[in-house]
């Protein structure tokens, strides 16, 4: 499959899927799960380590081919998942060995904001 129709078929497949998918009872259900002080995150967790696939190309393409509006709502998602936005984790990743994993100036982390 070329790179553009894998692109398409991954920004197709999940954004304007799910777009339509969540009804007003589901925000309603997450409303109660605040209340309840129910793990959200746990629960993650607890899939994705049962899942054992490693999602991590198509997490990378819809990341790369969203909008900046969808890259910043990814953003604020992984931030509150584990403390990084997905372009800090990106920049971390990217770094040499002995540079060490730590963000460069700008960075989106959960305990400081932005950092100047």
């Amino acid at each position: 499959m070329e790179k553009e129709e894998m692109k398409k078929r991954i920004r197709s497949g999940y954004v304007d899927m799910y777009e339509s998918q969540t009804t007003d009872e589901d925000i309603q259900k997450g409303f109660q799960l605040i209340e309840k002080e129910e793990s959200v995150i746990g629960k993650i967790m607890a899939e994705m380590v049962s899942d054992g696939d490693d999602e991590s190309d198509k997490l990378l393409n819809l990341y790369l081919e969203s909008t900046p509006k969808e890259r910043a709502l990814l953003d604020c998602t992984l931030i509150a998942l584990c403390g990084w936005s997905l372009h800090t984790i990106i920049d971390m990743m990217m770094k040499p060995e002995d540079e060490g994993n730590v963000p460069k100036e700008g960075v989106h982390h959960a305990n400081k904001g932005i950092s100047d």
